[in-house]
């Protein structure tokens, strides 16, 4: 009889044991894509950040004013787009949560984030009302208390979403941004080129310390714009790699579906690195 019972709980405990294991898969694939776009989203906040930055620098060239409002359009355009980068940073970090079996964040401030967006200029009002549809899913998530078995719904109903906000903040990093950033070098060739004129002749020693110095300025511009142009690739990136979840909603877990996101992560790391150094300490914005 002992025995007996002592085989029951043996096997209710090993029962016990299974279904934990399959109630709470690993989807390495899915920590690994939202870890890689986070990375990549914080890069966009930079970008907007020396959005305006760049308004200011461009501003040095001009007659001092007492304008308040001097850079206010680039001011609210750096914002839209750095707010559009946190926006869909939410959507993503929420499905790493998931993936974990935690619950997803959200708060108020993500609505907000989204609405910055529209309001921002950046990018055309349907293309934005995307960062809104995320918010509403994190709402939404969070209400209806989803966890790692709901995360297959949660992808299904971040598409088209997820692609249009994607696409759309890519257009903003590599075309918006760096014509922004062309035009800042434009002017600085141009105001180069006239003190060249006037100074090299009358002071040369000087002229060549200060011309090492403003030549540097130029390096890190051609910088900023090679690394934008490289990061709209990842932005855009974010986007193909979440259909790719989508399609295999069904076996997050497999080792196919790790395989596509891997080279999904092995291509933007060099990126991601390239960013850093165009926009380090000491070298921009």
């Amino acid at each position: 009889m002992r025995d007996r019972t002592r085989g029951a709980l043996r096997l209710a405990l090993a029962l016990s044991l299974g279904l934990l294991l399959t109630a709470c898969v690993s989807m390495q694939a899915v920590n690994d894509y939202s870890a890689a776009s986070r990375k990549t989203l914080e890069g966009v906040q930079t970008i907007g950040r020396d959005y305006s930055a760049s308004c200011l620098r461009m501003d040095q060239y001009k007659p001092r004013t007492n304008d308040k409002n001097v850079c206010a359009k680039e001011k609210t355009a750096g914002k839209g787009i750095s707010n559009a980068a946190l926006a869909l940073n939410a959507y993503v970090s929420g499905l790493g949560a998931l993936a974990a079996d935690d619950n997803v964040a959200y708060n108020s401030q993500i609505d907000d984030l989204a609405s910055s967006v529209k309001t921002s200029g950046i990018m055309p009002s349907n293309q934005a009302d995307a960062f809104g549809g995320l918010a509403k899913l994190l709402s939404r998530a969070l209400l209806d208390g989803y966890k790692q078995k709901q995360i297959r719904l949660y992808v299904d109903r971040a598409d088209p979403d997820v692609t249009i906000a994607s696409r759309a903040l890519a257009d903003v990093v590599g075309k918006f941004y760096v014509q922004y950033i062309k035009a800042e070098l434009e002017t600085w060739d141009f105001e180069y080129r006239e003190l060249e004129r006037v100074q090299k002749q009358l002071k040369p020693l000087e002229w060549q310390i200060y011309s090492e110095k403003k030549w540097q300025e130029r390096l890190e511009l051609e910088a900023k714009i090679a690394a934008a142009e490289s990061l709209a690739g990842n932005v855009l990136a974010i986007g193909t790699a979440h259909s790719e979840l989508r399609m295999n909603a069904g076996r997050l877990d497999s080792k196919e579906l790790s395989a596509v996101i891997k080279a999904y992560v092995d291509a933007a790391i060099p990126v991601i690195k390239e960013v850093d150094e165009a926009f380090k300490q000491g070298g921009g914005s």
